[in-house]
């Protein structure tokens, strides 16, 4: 039998017992140390019901910890499901529900801040569990299930991605050789709820290299283990601000993906001197990670193609009636081999839609439109209403679902478009009376803040085609040019709530101007691009060594699926923990406070120089990050951290 990701772990742990396997902050666990405390979250799992099959919730700030509690589902013999504490508390609910956890793994803090307050599921504290040297013997295969990992749904609810063990083997295996040099220093700053934390956390692992986490990709300069950092994984539009400074000298090798990658991108990635390798890699949730990727040659010219097939997958492009087209001609791109998932959770009729069986192999129908040219795959976009946004996939028609639940919405239409820079950001137009800042608040309460639109129009009446639906194309020739400067009023808004956020927000926005038949009002948002890094824990296990504290900072389906114990019958609130239940009943600490330099008059006279992207070098008086914006700037909460390259560029030019 083929080893599992944890066995493969394990096996390295023997191998490399004092090597450095994780750093979060300023805390370094070696792989023994790291094996210990995932041995005993594990069991933990285990005498609370957890094993083969079962769904386990895993809702953990990003540190040490959280990857310890990944390895312990898997070593009680469960697949988890990451749930992201940042995300709004109604979908990570319907979430815990749908993959019918029967645990999660939390943390005190995590529960304080009540986001999981409403699943009703069994909760065990990952830091209470004791580390322990052996592991628990649980049963287990290949094809059993690895994780659930929903993303985004056209029916306005997200949809859960079963992959197998298998599938993840084939491609750390895989990726174990064509990362070879690179792993030693892996930056992990994706949040779990996306696939491509799955190599950054588990390559390093089965290779004897570190995880360095981050809050995010923006966060690396200011690590302290920055200098340790060999690999980079983003998405283009992360690596542009990324790139506004130099990369650390240690940066050897950048992986991009989930955007198309540009010729120009790859330029300024080679301009700095360390950086010996560019890889443009492509690949669907349903596929495991990556299903195709390019080296980018730093001599190459013309836009980069997302190459060949990776870790064993054939790529081949089709007609809709599922028949290969010949070179040059554009179809649906479709995948088959050792990365196909196993299908999408309880949703058997699009799991038949989407995977198919031709030619006596399972394909994965990806939806996006490509073409062989030169003897690689090309990307030619989506050929549904799934965009890619900031790196994130999203499903328009969930954006669109949430604003029309809206009590004072008639109806809405979500696009995804170019702003002045290139970047493609979510605009949502809207028939009815809400206001545009109310309806960002409604989203914002019920999907992660990369699927809030960076811009509302609310209109009078949607335009309509020939056959009644929605005209697309009408919206998408409205003029979406910013006003006059003068004419900016910065409406109160929240602060994104989660590491995500800097992706998906606008860095510089203002109010849109839309030239229509129909009365319109808009609302922007800039977000915060650079949150402050999430300060170290009060306290350590005293089996993790730390430095000194710094400033903050082609598969078949198993014949076992669908399984039944996948699904938890009884969802008991009882159930909790008296651990869990003083900690919900614990008072929320205040909110975190940012400086008060944005508190300044909107005819205060800007510095000429600042080290914040709001021009002002005030830094002593603090007011409540959560409040309302009161500076001349659309981002008043820049100054809770270093203004991002955006901001600074944008300061300049006003």
């Amino acid at each position: 039998m083929a080893l599992r990701v944890h066995e493969a772990f394990a096996q390295q742990v023997r191998h490399t017992p004092e090597r450095t396997a994780v750093v979060a902050g300023t805390t370094r666990l070696t792989y023994v140390e790291l094996d210990h405390l995932a041995n005993g979250i594990a069991h933990d799992l285990g005498r609370h019901g957890a094993g083969r099959e079962a769904a386990v919730g895993v809702c953990l700030d990003r540190d040490a910890t959280m990857l310890a509690a990944l390895l312990g589902v898997w070593k009680a013999g469960a697949a988890y499901v990451p749930l992201d504490p940042a995300y709004p508390a109604e979908r990570l609910d319907h979430i815990a529900r749908d993959s019918g956890a029967k645990l999660l793994i939390t943390s005190a803090d995590v529960a304080r801040r009540g986001v999981l307050r409403g699943s009703g599921t069994p909760i065990v504290l990952a830091h209470d569990s004791a580390p322990s040297s052996h592991a628990p013997d649980a049963p287990g295969a290949d094809g059993d299930a690895a994780y659930i990992m929903y993303t985004s749904g056209s029916t306005g609810l997200p949809k859960g991605v079963v992959i197998e063990h298998r599938n993840l083997m084939a491609l750390l295996t895989a990726e174990s050789g064509f990362f070879a040099d690179e792993v030693a220093g892996m930056l992990a700053a994706t949040s779990i709820c996306f696939d491509p934390s799955v190599s950054q956390l588990f390559l390093p692992l089965i290779c004897g290299g570190t995880v360095i986490l981050a809050d995010n990709l923006l966060a690396l300069p200011t690590l302290p283990a920055r200098d340790e950092v060999t690999t980079v994984y983003g998405a283009p539009s992360a690596l542009v601000s990324l790139l506004a400074q130099p990369l650390p000298a240690g940066v050897r090798t950048v992986v991009s993906g989930g955007e198309p990658l540009t010729r120009a991108l790859v330029d300024r990635i080679y301009a700095n001197p360390g950086v010996r390798r560019v890889v443009n890699v492509y690949g669907p949730t349903e596929c495991t990670v990556t299903c195709g990727s390019h080296d980018v040659p730093r001599d190459s010219t013309g836009e980069p193609p997302i190459g060949l097939g990776h870790a064993g997958s054939v790529l081949s492009v089709r007609d809709p009636d599922g028949r290969r087209v010949a070179d040059g001609e554009t179809g649906e791109l479709w995948v088959s081999g050792p990365l196909v998932g196993r299908g999408y959770l309880d949703r058997a009729e699009l799991t038949a839609s989407r995977f198919v069986v031709r030619e006596g192999e399972r394909h994965y129908r990806t939806g996006d439109q490509a073409r062989v040219e030169g003897g690689a795959f090309v990307y030619a976009g989506r050929d549904d209403d799934q965009v890619k946004v900031a790196g994130f996939r999203v499903e328009l028609g969930e954006v669109r679902a949430a604003l029309a639940r809206h009590p004072r919405v008639r109806n809405a239409a979500v696009l995804a478009r170019a702003d002045q820079s290139g970047i493609r950001r979510l605009v949502a137009y809207v028939e009815g009376d809400a206001t545009p800042a109310g309806l960002r608040a409604w989203v914002r309460e019920r999907l992660p803040d990369h699927m809030v639109p960076a811009r509302v129009v609310v209109m009078e009446r949607l335009p309509l085609g020939p056959t009644g639906k929605i005209d697309r194309a009408r919206l998408a020739a409205m003029d979406l040019d910013p006003m006059p400067r003068r004419a900016l009023r910065p409406a109160p808004h929240p602060a994104p709530r989660s590491s995500s956020a800097w992706q998906a927000s606008s860095p510089a926005c203002s109010v849109a101007r839309i030239p229509s038949a129909s009365t319109t009002t808009s609302s922007t948002s800039a977000g915060t691009p650079w949150p402050p890094p999430r300060p170290a824990p009060a306290s350590r296990p005293s089996w993790a060594s730390a430095c000194p504290s710094p400033p903050s900072s082609a598969v078949p389906p198993s014949p076992n699926w669908p399984n039944t114990s996948l699904r938890n019958p009884s969802r008991n609130p009882s159930a909790r923990s008296p651990a869990i239940t003083a900690a919900l009943d614990t008072p929320s600490p205040p909110p975190s406070r940012a400086c008060g330099c944005c508190a300044r008059s909107a005819r205060a006279p800007r510095p000429r120089r600042s080290r914040y992207g709001c021009g002002c070098t005030a830094s002593t008086r603090p007011i409540p990050s959560s409040g309302p914006s009161t500076g001349s700037w659309p981002n008043t909460r820049c100054c809770a951290a270093s203004s991002s390259p955006a901001q600074e560029e944008s300061r300049k030019r006003r």
